[in-house]
């Protein structure tokens, strides 16, 4: 059942079509160059998309498919019958583009992402360690207070006992 609510909420809200990025990526097979091509099926759709510019309410990326308005895949139709030399000329610049962005932008996300996440646990050890603090804090108050209510039993029982013993 992988993806298929969301499929199922992608097709309600308006994106009938989909296409497996498998799919488009071998329709492009021959047609651009293989250090283009050696991009995964995912990576190569967001790159397509990028490089020919669609508006990004005409389609949304699922985990294995592109999904997309009425017409929307017409896109991919004219490429795939355009001529090689003018599919290469207009997409590999922006697809080279986008694979090094991708490529060094995920290198300065994964350091930041680590520091980040370094700076999370820090932060849930230092939760933890308050919530220690206010634990003891709360359980040294309520000591105090047990202690103050045994004092007012105490006094209440010896003040009973001076009645009593006088009267």
């Amino acid at each position: 059942f992988s993806g298929m609510l969301e499929a199922v909420a992608l097709i309600s809200s308006g994106y009938p079509g989909r296409i497996p990025f498998v799919e488009i990526h071998e329709r492009f097979q021959g047609k651009l160059p293989d250090e283009i091509m050696r991009m995964s099926p995912g990576d190569f759709v967001r790159a397509i998309i990028d490089a020919v510019g669609i508006a990004p309410g005409e389609y949304q990326i699922g985990k294995s498919r592109l999904f997309f308005r009425t017409g929307g895949a017409d896109f991919l139709k004219e490429l795939q019958h355009a001529d090689a030399d003018e599919v290469l000329g207009m997409v590999k610049a922006p697809l080279l583009e986008w694979w090094a962005r991708a490529k060094i932008g995920g290198g300065v996300l994964g350091w930041r992402g680590r520091r980040e996440a370094r700076g999370e646990r820090t932060l849930h050890v230092e939760a933890m360690r308050r919530k220690a603090q206010l634990r003891k804090e709360a359980e040294a108050a309520l000591r105090v207070a047990m202690a103050a209510e045994q004092r007012l039993l105490d006094l209440a029982a010896l003040a009973a006992a001076l009645a009593h013993a006088r009267g």
